[in-house]
């Protein structure tokens, strides 16, 4: 089964949403919901939100799909080497999952932008165009996720559970 696709909206269309829907005996939930999406939409702007990343001394290092895999179960018996390449592929590999399931928003890219140490961050299904990223690091008009409201951007499950949407 398909689940909905929920995107982002600004605060009053959220508000307006969650008095549809939300009984009115459940008054504290209704509250609780407005102020965890206030909370959301506060946030300021990063890396991480759009695409996997790892948080390494302080700064966000972006993680991209590996282009080749190895095929292990060729390999028989691992030499000392060997084995730290296995290690060092497994915990890259962990570091991509985890990554990815802290984005928030879906379908999202890094593109070349034709200048050195720095590729464009673009929402392909949109075809909207967000920001720069220069060595880990966002360049953007944006300062918070309120401000991408205007995108109708879809979010992923992570963010879904997050605000109980």
């Amino acid at each position: 089964m398909e689940k909905e696709k929920v995107y982002l909206k600004g605060m009053l269309d959220f508000i307006i949403e969650q008095n549809n829907i939300i009984p009115k005996e459940e008054i504290i939930v209704f509250a609780q919901n407005i102020q965890n999406y206030a909370n959301f939409l506060k946030q300021p702007i990063e890396i991480w939100q759009f695409i996997p990343c790892k948080l390494v001394d302080g700064n966000w290092v972006v993680l991209e799909e590996p282009k080749y895999y190895m095929d292990w179960y060729k390999w028989g018996s691992f030499s000392k080497y060997g084995e730290s390449i296995v290690k060092e592929c497994s915990d890259y590999h962990n570091d991509l999952k985890e990554a990815k399931e802290i984005v928030i928003f879906e379908g999202f890219e890094l593109v070349d932008s034709g200048f050195s140490d720095s590729l464009n961050l673009l929402c392909v299904r949109e075809n909207k165009f967000i920001g720069s990223v220069i060595k880990g690091e966002l360049i953007t008009q944006f300062e918070t996720i309120g401000d991408l409201t205007k995108y109708n951007l879809e979010l992923t499950q992570t963010a879904i559970k997050t605000l109980n949407l």
